[in-house]
């Protein structure tokens, strides 16, 4: 299944790229009751919400993001920050699929994750920036800190695109220390 509604900002096709100030807190508010999931939580635990990292003790829980254990249609929200990039490309699509089962109607997932050609960009103008190379490759600390997949606008949104999410906005965004992630909102 393909999405009915996918916005991509930095279409080639446009003369020039549109430019939105959006604030993602409040983009990322739940707008259906369920339960509240912060997959890959680490030390950036979230009041009220189950937060979930496999590689961190300080997380509620360390569930296997691809594999919840929870009923069908439970969850209101799903914010992901940082963390989708950590999972190989194989298991991509289980974790879509999976986080489309356990939304709620209406339910949304909110990731971000480094934009891999913005990020090897970067690499190629500041090739000895261990910052930069981390960008791509993760910081390596430990098991959990391995980037095994990059993102562009069309991946991000096809993954969940292809996996039931019925209205996919993904688009690229400057953080605050001026370094290029992508956002994407997924509503089932």
């Amino acid at each position: 299944m393909v999405p009915r509604k996918a916005v991509q900002m930095d279409d080639k096709k446009c003369k020039k790229p549109e430019v939105q100030v959006v604030n993602f807190q409040d983009l990322m508010k739940p707008t259906v009751k369920g339960l509240m999931l912060n997959v890959g939580s680490g030390d950036n635990k979230l009041d009220g919400y189950i937060n979930i990292d496999k590689y961190n003790v300080n997380s509620d829980v360390d569930w296997d993001a691809g594999h919840l254990p929870l009923r069908d249609c439970t969850v209101s929200i799903i914010q992901s920050h940082q963390t989708i990039e950590h999972f190989g490309y194989h298991e991509l699509a289980t974790i879509a699929r999976e986080w489309y089962r356990v939304c709620r109607q209406g339910g949304a997932v909110h990731v971000t994750t480094p934009d891999i050609v913005a990020s090897c960009k970067l690499v190629v103008d500041h090739p000895d920036s261990g910052w930069y190379l981390a960008r791509i490759f993760g910081n390596q600390s430990h098991d959990g800190q391995h980037h095994k997949s990059g993102f562009t606008v069309p991946v991000l949104t096809n993954l969940f695109g292809y996996a039931g999410f019925a209205d996919v906005f993904t688009a690229n965004y400057i953080s605050s220390d001026s370094t290029p992630y992508l956002y994407m909102k997924a509503v089932r």
